[in-house]
């Protein structure tokens, strides 16, 4: 599994992990964990309603996976 920048969970994983545009990278002070949490809740907030629970092991696979 190669995770990239066209998967809508990749992404917002990637985009917390490496930053993208204005938003800095947070990959180096967040665990897998806190990443999957912060990805959870912004894919079930805000209108936002994927019931999308994202588990840390994917986290860690966008880390390993990932293409820029």
């Amino acid at each position: 599994l190669t995770c990239d920048w066209s998967s809508d969970v990749c992404s917002s994983d990637l985009r917390i992990i490496y930053g993208k545009n204005l938003m800095p990278k947070f990959g180096d002070q967040l665990s897998d964990v806190e990443i999957a949490t912060v990805t959870t809740y912004e894919r079930n907030a805000w209108g936002n309603n994927t019931g999308d629970l994202i588990q840390p092991k994917e986290v860690a696979e966008a880390r390993k996976n990932q293409t820029k």
